[in-house]
């Protein structure tokens, strides 16, 4: 829900939306969202949404940044920018250790238990 909120606030046409919402749709594929359990699955809906603030951060720092001699701003946009690429690379490797540990986590919400793949 949130994915979808951002892309609708884009200030662009609804063609540039549609190719973000598909590259969205590309990236989950591509780390296997359907296939995985719902603990990685939240981890991958991080990324994606990661990824989109990244996105869409770059494209306002190369904006500005063409029409802009202010420094100040220019500082402003790399600090953004700087902020969500470490964001987007945080969400990638939380995904990557939790494969690497091969986490499975079950949760019983009739009786309140966890339960652990060990």
């Amino acid at each position: 829900m949130a994915l979808k909120q951002r892309i609708d606030a884009f200030h662009s046409n609804d063609a540039f939306k549609e190719v973000t919402r598909s590259k969205c749709r590309e990236l989950k594929k591509s780390l296997d969202f359907e296939k995985t359990n719902s603990l990685e699955k939240l981890a991958i809906e991080q990324i994606v949404i990661s990824w989109l603030n990244y996105y869409q951060t770059e494209m306002r720092f190369a904006s500005t940044f063409s029409n802009t001699t202010n420094s100040e701003t220019a500082l402003y946009w790399e600090k953004r920018l700087s902020f969500a690429s470490r964001r987007y690379n945080r969400a990638l490797d939380t995904l990557y250790k939790m494969r690497k540990m091969n986490l499975v986590v079950q949760v019983n919400q009739a009786h309140n238990q966890i339960v652990n793949n060990e």
